[in-house]
């Protein structure tokens, strides 16, 4: 089960970065932060996934969403430049959706599988449960 102290570096850093995020596209480029923030977010990812201590991650995973936090505001600029009229309309949908279902899907996607690959307690457990048959009743 996750608990609040696993989704609250990630989260709590996304939502307080997003605004502060906003006016570096207009300054240094849209398609530029959007890249870097993909690149530090896929680094962060493979960080993660090799840590081997709860505060570490916790320190990778605000990161994280610091990165993630620069490409939102960017995609939704990249869109309103690339697309003009209904094009634009439909791009601009698609984008809220996919992103919407991004967050839920991603965020307890990657913060299960990161806990229990961390935890080699609940990784022996599971795989020792699915291989030791259980004893006969007696």
């Amino acid at each position: 089960m996750l608990t609040f102290p696993q989704l609250l570096p990630s989260s709590l850093h996304h939502v307080i970065s997003l605004e502060a995020n906003l006016p570096k596209g207009d300054v240094i480029g849209h398609h530029r932060v959007y890249s870097v923030g993909l690149l530090v977010f896929a680094i962060c990812s493979a960080i993660c996934a090799g840590i081997d201590n709860v505060i570490g991650l916790y320190v990778v995973r605000a990161i994280q969403g610091i990165a993630a936090a620069c490409t939102i505001p960017t995609s939704y600029a990249l869109v309103a430049t690339t697309f003009t009229g209904k094009s634009q309309q439909m791009a601009v949908s698609g984008l809220g959706a996919c992103q919407a279902a991004g967050a839920v899907i991603g965020t307890l996607g990657t913060t299960s599988l990161t806990y229990l690959c961390n935890s080699p307690e609940h990784g022996k457990l599971t795989v020792s449960q699915s291989v030791v048959p259980s004893p006969p009743p007696l």
